[in-house]
């Protein structure tokens, strides 16, 4: 069984919630986009093995990190675009669209 976080309405759920589903089932939701992005299911990156290397008596300095990055740019999604980009989209553009419908972000996002 899986755990997952929905994005839609399924089966009575509301979006929102976290339900326990079989393997198949949980896979599904995601491929559709049911479901909301799970930290759990994301896989680290893979790293080469470390070898046996002499210590290096004078490493390299680190690179300095950016001053500030710049805000992404965000082209307006496509309006059969699935609701949980549309979220994402209206969050860049500082709308908070907790509790909206697809319809609502869409027309609350339209002058933005």
């Amino acid at each position: 069984m899986t755990t997952i976080t929905l994005n839609i309405q399924w089966r009575g759920h509301q979006p929102g919630d976290t339900i326990t589903v079989d393997e198949p089932t949980a896979e599904w939701l995601r491929r559709t986009g049911a479901t909301a992005s799970d930290s759990s299911l994301e896989t680290a990156p893979a790293t080469a093995p470390e070898l046996d290397t002499p210590d290096d008596p004078d490493p390299a300095p680190a690179p300095e990190a950016p001053a500030e990055a710049p805000a992404k740019t965000w082209k307006r999604p496509a309006r059969t675009a699935p609701v949980a980009t549309w979220r994402a989209y209206a969050e860049a553009q500082g709308i908070d669209p907790k509790g909206l419908t697809k319809a609502e972000i869409i027309a609350a996002t339209k002058g933005a």
